[in-house]
């Protein structure tokens, strides 16, 4: 079941949640914290029982990262490669490694507060178009599942197909 409230909710959630929900219900063990990487970052948590209980929305990383070189004077437009290293020792590495890191290390602290919220463990999935490149750097395991929102459409249409039939 999935009832997002207040219902103005749906604007926001419905093109993500809708379709990789039903896709991670259908593929791994609830309950489930579903992280959709585009241009917002959204986390869907679907309790045991099946029901969507609530989740957040993050500025994406392009975003940020947009954000970081658009509002500061100094920063240049870079891409997101790999920092040589975590402690970084020139201008565009030490940007590279704070997005990379800083949103790596912001979903681990964000999936282990789930789970005291939630009082159990969580199945992390991850899905979206920056996800392949952060979710390598997180600490919590998370399963990158590119075809979740393409599943999902599918098991939409395959239900609402049947239902007519």
């Amino acid at each position: 079941r999935f009832c997002p409230s207040p219902p103005s909710m749906w604007c926001i959630m419905c093109c993500s949640l809708l379709p990789c929900s039903p896709a991670a219900l259908h593929t791994y063990q609830a309950p489930i914290a579903v992280i959709d990487m585009g241009t917002a970052t959204t986390i869907s948590v679907i309790n045991k029982q099946e029901e969507y209980v609530g989740g957040m929305i993050l500025p994406g990383v392009g975003i940020s990262l947009a954000a970081l070189t658009e509002k500061t004077s100094l920063l240049q437009t870079i891409d997101l490669q790999k920092p040589k290293k975590m402690i970084a020792t020139n201008t565009v590495d030490c940007m590279r490694s704070g997005v990379l890191y800083g949103t790596a290390y912001g979903l681990d602290g964000i999936l282990q507060q789930i789970e005291q919220e939630m009082q159990q463990p969580v199945t992390a999935v991850a899905t979206g178009g920056l996800a392949e490149v952060i979710i390598p750097y997180c600490r919590y395991p998370i399963t990158l599942d590119s075809t979740l929102l393409l599943n999902g459409m599918r098991i939409i249409y395959q239900k609402n197909r049947t239902q007519k039939s």
